[in-house]
């Protein structure tokens, strides 16, 4: 976890600060104040990024190893942005791994990861999520079918039933919300 003041995990109704290298479990939430921001190593080494003012709740994570030729490991879980700025990205080390990893949306959408990068944000009546690299679906809570973002710079922006795409430059401007100089917690 890389950690830049003002961040806290809520564990059993108490809220503790976060220091680098705690491990935030299962059913808990990470939780970034004004000017607070964290990165959140994933299992599989991918990270979770957070800019301030930011709540994501652990839902679920779990790990397990395949047996047989192909070895690997399988990393199947559900986290809850409930609001704020956030990055989701998988390193290299991460792309050896197995994943069903489901991101909420607010209560707008839930986004399945099978591997990628990409950047949302929770704010108010303002959800979105853009594609930076690799592939996901969006499951918007309104539609009966998932949208499937593949391109890059694809933005699904809540109460949308389509796509539509963003410039770099966008991008770019939204992007030192949830960058940080240092600290890393783990999941």
């Amino acid at each position: 976890m890389c950690i830049r003041d003002r961040v806290w995990v809520e564990r059993a109704d108490q809220r503790v600060p976060l220091s680098p290298g705690d491990v935030v479990a299962e059913g808990e939430q990470v939780i970034t104040g004004d000017g607070g921001k964290v990165w959140v190593q994933m299992p599989d080494k991918a990270r979770v990024k957070l800019g301030p003012d930011a709540t994501l709740n652990v839902s679920a994570v779990n790990v397990t190893s395949t047996d047989g030729a192909q070895s690997a490991d399988v990393l199947d879980g559900a986290l809850d942005v409930i609001r704020g700025a956030f990055r989701y990205t998988t390193g290299e080390r991460s792309k050896l791994w197995q994943r069903d990893l489901r991101i909420a949306l607010g209560n707008t959408a839930t986004i399945g990861i099978r591997g990628t990068d990409l950047w949302g944000q929770v704010d108010g009546d303002s959800q979105f999520v853009v594609l930076l690299e690799g592939r996901i679906s969006v499951q918007p809570q309104a539609l009966a079918d998932s949208l499937t973002m593949q391109n890059p710079l694809e933005i699904y922006r809540a109460g949308a039933s389509t796509l539509d795409s963003v410039d770099m430059a966008a991008v770019q401007a939204l992007a030192p919300i949830t960058e940080l100089d240092l600290s890393l917690i783990h999941i």
